[in-house]
């Protein structure tokens, strides 16, 4: 399956648990959690899985006290704030019982397991609390992103490896999803092997919670495998792979983490885009047009000629040749006629 069918699977089995129990719920989310969920479904498969109704957090709504109700929020102190806002009064609560599920882990020190256990009447009605591990927004079957509003000065010199800490959660959100433990490959840099080192840590934290879990039966999965050449490598030029490769599986077919410094990618300036997608459909020659065939006799309706389209973007297709500043040659877009 690709990510998205995963990330699709893992939010539909938890709504369908709590409508197994909850026949309709309401759903509230806020701007971060309705974006992902957006990219991954649409209303009314929701709506067939007994999601009644959509509401932004911050949005004025109406009281619905026969209705239980499911919290999809980020791991934000504000949206929290809100929710809590809505069973200020006993007498006057918004939902029934709730169901709260948030994008991304929860440390024990954060202030929003403080603020939840501060009040005694929400505590009774909050009937489950997870995280679903959805930390990004699945853009594409095979690309995904994540918000970042730090710039190259928040990272040479890097500071605060807070900030690597951020996004190596959000990745290894990514890998949960996946079901995946990658070997890792970093750059011969000093931020790509902080980010490195820290990523390791965090995926084999993951490892062990699985294998407590009884989920993999692998038992030599955790290997560390350093090649003790770094110092070696200093002297090489800065494009140059390092060779440390964190393995976790001894399998042939191993899924690779890429650790790369786009910072000295001075190419990017001549190109269209920043990312790395346009390069591997022109040059590995990805297949992005799939021919159907079927039987015309087995069907009702019998049209000659249907144009399929794949989840690639328009726009993607239609400015991926297009030269920043010039208006350039757009490549037109490919079609195939199914019969």
């Amino acid at each position: 399956m690709s990510l998205k069918e995963y990330c699709r699977e893992r939010i539909f089995n938890v709504i369908n648990k709590i409508t197994e129990k909850s026949r309709y719920v309401i759903m509230i989310v806020d701007l971060n959690s309705y974006k992902i969920l957006s990219l991954l479904c649409k209303n009314e498969e929701l709506l067939e899985r007994g999601v009644s109704l959509i509401e932004l957090i911050n949005c004025e709504r109406d009281n619905l006290e026969d209705f239980d109700c499911i919290y999809f929020l980020s791991s934000n102190i504000q949206s929290v704030d809100i929710m809590i806002n809505d069973f200020k009064d006993e007498k006057c609560a918004k939902y029934k019982n709730i169901h709260i599920l948030f994008t991304s882990n929860i440390s024990k020190d954060n202030q929003i397991l403080d603020l939840i256990a501060s009040n005694n009447f929400i505590l009774k009605r909050i009937k489950s609390c997870a995280c679903i591990n959805l930390h990004f927004f699945a853009y594409e079957s095979r690309i995904f992103y994540f918000h970042n509003s730090l710039s190259l000065f928040n990272y040479f010199p890097l500071i605060n490896n807070d900030i690597l800490s951020q996004i190596s959660s959000i990745l290894l959100s990514v890998c949960s999803c996946l079901k995946i433990f990658p070997s890792i490959r970093y750059q011969n840099s000093e931020l790509c092997r902080s980010f490195s080192h820290i990523f390791y840590n965090s995926i084999k934290n993951l490892h062990t919670i699985y294998n407590d879990k009884n989920k993999i039966t692998n038992t030599n999965i955790n290997t560390y495998s350093n090649k003790n050449n770094d110092n070696q490598s200093d002297n090489n030029n800065n494009n140059h792979m390092n060779n440390d490769i964190y393995h976790y599986n001894n399998n042939r077919n191993d899924d690779i983490l890429l650790i790369l410094d786009r910072s000295i990618d001075t190419s990017i300036l001549f190109i269209h885009d920043y990312s790395y997608q346009s390069l591997c459909y022109d040059l590995l020659n990805i297949n992005t047009i799939y021919e159907m065939q079927f039987d015309q006799t087995k069907i009702n309706e019998q049209p000659n000629e249907h144009i399929y389209s794949n989840t690639c973007n328009d726009t993607y297709y239609d400015d991926k040749n297009t030269e920043m500043g010039g208006e350039g040659k757009k490549k037109k877009k490919n079609k195939i006629i199914i019969k």
